[in-house]
């Protein structure tokens, strides 16, 4: 059967962290309603994970999840989720904005999405790149190229990000790194997991993955906003973007390539 309650209480505990999240800068972050919800979110989220642990059939197997082998593809996936969301977020940002608070190119909306075409091109290009490298050197090369190439593209807009240019080149590093990292996934994952239970892995890695896409694009504008909402707000957030898609990258380097026996 379906776990009703199980859904509910993980989509509660989430939109009620997201919202909170989002909504900070502008409510205040230790108003009421932002102390509520993140109170409500912690303790749905707690007790989603008990009421799973408990059933026999749960919406998410988080014994499954938590296997060696297993878990770590998906930290990294919910990692890189908050980065890649965090650089298409930001750098929409930096075209929209008219320079007023220090950064901004003051384009049009028609530029903001022609800007996100090379991520998705070099998206393409680098998931088969990583097929050719995977054949050449092995699977254990592509979550590290994937999660540097995403530090690299958040720290190169840190840097420069008063011209076109750099943004297009930040953005195809961007994409560079997708195509790596999440091409890759579903391969480090299935070696871990029993044939019956690849298709319940698999969608909890794109379940952690789709929530690192809300956390990054709310996060991220609250993390600009946490360090001023100016120039120096916009490089300190992205620094800390690229910092934890760099401490991705390293502990995806030192991972155990290792099936575990199912």
């Amino acid at each position: 059967p379906v776990d009703l309650l199980g859904a509910g209480l993980l989509s509660l505990g989430s939109l009620a962290v997201l919202l909170a999240v989002s909504q900070g800068g502008s409510w205040g972050w230790t108003s009421t309603a932002v102390v509520t919800l993140v109170a409500l979110g912690v303790a749905s989220l707690a007790g989603w994970t008990r009421w799973s642990l408990r059933r026999p059939h749960p919406l998410v197997d988080l014994r499954l999840a938590a296997r060696p082998g297993v878990v770590g593809p998906h930290l990294v996936a919910l990692v890189l989720g908050v980065g890649m969301y965090g650089l298409l977020s930001l750098a929409v940002v930096v075209v929209r904005a008219d320079g007023s608070a220090g950064f901004g190119l003051d384009l049009g909306v028609a530029a903001a999405g022609l800007v996100l075409v090379p991520y998705s091109v070099a998206s393409v290009v680098g998931s088969q790149v990583a097929r050719r490298v995977e054949q050449r050197w092995g699977s254990r090369l592509l979550l590290p190229l994937g999660c540097t190439s995403f530090a690299a593209s958040l720290a190169l807009l840190a840097w420069q990000h008063e011209h076109l240019w750099t943004l297009l080149v930040a953005m195809a590093a961007g994409g560079l790194g997708s195509g790596f990292s999440f091409s890759s996934l579903a391969g480090l994952i299935v070696p871990h997991v029993p044939s019956s239970e690849t298709g319940s892995a698999l969608s909890f890695n794109q379940l952690l993955r789709y929530i690192g896409f809300a956390t990054g694009s709310t996060s991220s504008v609250a993390l600009l906003q946490v360090y001023g909402g100016d120039g120096d707000g916009l490089v300190a957030a992205l620094l800390t973007l690229a910092g934890l898609c760099l401490a991705a990258a390293l502990a995806s380097s030192a991972r155990d390539p290792r099936a575990v026996p199912t």
